[in-house]
């Protein structure tokens, strides 16, 4: 860090916007492609979660009740990983 609590590579605009550098802005990148791969992940197992039970797990749930909570919780799960990466986002991008 330096004087004012910026990142190192940082700069300041002349309404104290911060200016994110150059390292910021990649990983501001990296992330939002991340959270569209797991955005993408998530519509296709919400649509057809058969098609990912690669280990049969859901094939092999005693009941329907187990069945739905495992993809509750795969679900739940993806839905968790975007919302850490999009909190990410915002604090790189200084709103956090």
């Amino acid at each position: 860090l330096v004087a004012g609590g910026l990142i190192e590579g940082a700069a300041e605009t002349e309404a104290g916007a911060r200016v994110l550098a150059t390292s910021e802005q990649r990983a501001v990148r990296s992330l939002e492609r991340r959270v569209a791969e797991h955005q993408a992940k998530l519509d296709a197992y919400r649509a057809n979660p058969d098609a990912f039970d690669n280990l049969g797990i859901l094939g092999r749930a005693p009941t329907p009740e187990i069945r739905e909570s495992i993809i509750n919780g795969r679900i739940s799960h993806l839905e968790n990983e975007i919302s850490t990466f999009q909190d990410q986002i915002l604090k790189l991008l200084g709103g956090g």
